[in-house]
């Protein structure tokens, strides 16, 4: 009897499924959405209500709430406490700036398989032009918070700053 070759399995890191709040463009959900599972805050009929319901909203749902708003990356903030926090993507850069925001969109691609492992949950991560990006989480082990900051480089892959 010939013996199979049994080759050990990857694993498989969950696409994250993204909510857009009312301060991302309806326009980068389309582009978004071609590799991603992504609700905004008029398909979910949140439109003119608060940081907090947002934040609750992708509690309940599982969902990565992607915002250009920086009231989410403040984790100081007692109405968006990290006890409940679904992971938040903060684009650092404004509304109006289609080329920066059109470079961040990558770096989401990325992301995924960073975070992946180690799930979204209780991080915050800020995405700035050029591609620098920083995480801030909680240390699931010791309860305290590490912030780890990284650049995407040509391939596209992450390479830890410092």
């Amino acid at each position: 009897m010939a013996r199979r070759r049994v080759r050990p399995r990857r694993a498989r890191v969950a696409k994250p499924k993204f909510y857009l709040d009312e301060s991302v463009s309806v326009w980068v959900a389309d582009v978004l959405g071609r590799h991603h599972h992504v609700e905004t805050a008029e398909s979910a009929h949140l439109l003119g209500r608060s940081d907090p319901d947002h934040f609750a909203y992708c509690w309940r749902h599982g969902k990565v709430l992607v915002t250009h708003d920086m009231d989410f990356w403040n984790y100081k903030n007692p109405e968006l406490s990290d006890t409940r926090n679904p992971g938040i993507i903060v684009f650092g850069c404004g509304s109006g700036e289609t080329k920066r925001i059109l470079s961040m969109i990558p770096v989401l691609e990325s992301l995924s398989a960073l975070i992946g492992e180690v799930g979204w949950r209780d991080t915050r991560i800020m995405i700035g032009t050029k591609g620098a990006v920083r995480i801030r989480r909680r240390n699931r082990l010791t309860g305290e918070y590490v912030i780890e900051e990284y650049r995407l480089n040509a391939s596209r892959l992450f390479r830890k700053v410092g």
